[in-house]
């Protein structure tokens, strides 16, 4: 019980502080004119305040760091955030070439990887699966794939703070079962902080929270569940459903423009999200409509993989296929032809 109350403490001070900071930010984005205009790619009718994220990544790189100090075998997945945040900043600012990004991300993850390879509980088992190179390589990819598509994810209002909190919230009450206080205290630190910048992030929003902080959630999450992995608080399969809404949409998007010949990694409007804020006239009920998914059909399809662990890989399957399906049906990687008078209003 002390320690529910310990991890409630954290999320309600990350909310705390992230809220507060977020409205700062909003004074500064104002004063500073850190506006993103409309174009053809956008999803708002008007230019909309960004670099929002500047605020819940002080909060939550700072937590976390006094969290994991002096650095534990978790140090590693808040330290290179930073830099992810750092260049989600200048991106914002000023346009990072897509190399470049790609460059510190690889870069970043790599050495975050091999940190974990050295001082993770459960490396000798995970890494005699198959060679090192193999799985590390692995899961440098598919960490460089999470950053990227929480940006993909962050185009409307709302979307990917609401994603975040829902994940965190479920995988803090995992580790507390699992007995990793110290974990559960991790995630609670997103999710608060998260649910802070919802406040002013939720529709209609007052600001984005722009590349600095759609990257380093990416990178955030994607380290704290392998961390999560490593603990044995959640598997694998649980740790693939807590994210396949997000996953599901940004991959048939990306790969339908890639089948297409598109510039995949270039800006646009083709995700289901976006679709559908469109043919709803309303980034709220599309928000809505992600967190029900993740609330109805992700929970309890997370309750029988620990129910029934034999069978995840079919319940996995079984979901990703029904995530596939709507995505599809909402029109995921279809093209999206703005018209004469710029995005229809949403």
């Amino acid at each position: 019980m002390a320690n529910i109350f310990n991890v409630c403490l954290v999320l309600a001070g990350a909310f705390a502080a992230s809220f507060t900071l977020t409205r700062l930010v909003i004074h500064v984005a104002r004063s500073a004119s850190w506006a993103q205009p409309v174009n053809s790619r956008s999803s708002h009718t008007k230019p909309t305040l960004t670099r929002g994220g500047v605020g819940f990544v002080v909060v939550i790189f700072v937590w976390l760091s006094l969290l994991y100090w002096p650095l534990s075998n978790g140090g590693w997945a808040f330290l290179g955030a930073g830099l992810i945040a750092i260049v989600g900043y200048l991106d914002d600012a000023e346009s990072v070439s897509v190399l470049q990004r790609l460059v510190a991300q690889f870069l970043v993850t790599s050495a975050s990887i091999i940190w974990f390879a050295l001082t993770s509980n459960a490396s000798n088992e995970l890494f005699s699966i198959v060679s090192v190179t193999v799985l590390g390589s692995l899961l440098v990819l598919l960490w460089i794939w999470f950053i990227n598509l929480f940006n993909f994810m962050d185009g409307i209002d709302g979307i990917a703070s609401a994603e975040v909190v829902f994940v965190a919230t479920v995988a803090a009450a995992f580790s507390l079962n699992g007995g990793q206080s110290d974990l559960a205290s991790a995630w609670a630190v997103l999710s608060g902080a998260c649910l802070g910048f919802l406040v002013w992030n939720a529709p209609p929003a007052r600001i984005f929270m722009g590349d600095v902080g759609s990257g380093f959630l990416g990178f955030i999450v994607g380290g704290l569940l392998l961390l999560s992995i490593d603990a044995g608080v959640v598997s694998p399969w649980v740790a693939l459903l807590l994210v396949i809404a997000f996953m599901g949409d940004a991959t048939v998007t990306l790969l339908r423009r890639m089948l297409r010949g598109e510039r995949w990694y270039e800006g646009h409007r083709q995700h289901a999200y976006q679709h559908l804020a469109i043919r709803w006239g309303s980034h709220g009920k599309v928000t809505l409509a992600f967190t029900a998914f993740n609330v109805l059909a992700v929970l309890p399809a997370v309750w029988l993989v620990n129910r029934h662990p034999d069978w995840a890989m079919w319940i996995v399957g079984v979901v990703a296929a029904i995530v596939m399906v709507l995505c599809l049906l909402a029109g995921a990687g279809a093209p999206a032809t703005p018209t004469e008078e710029g995005p229809r209003p949403v």
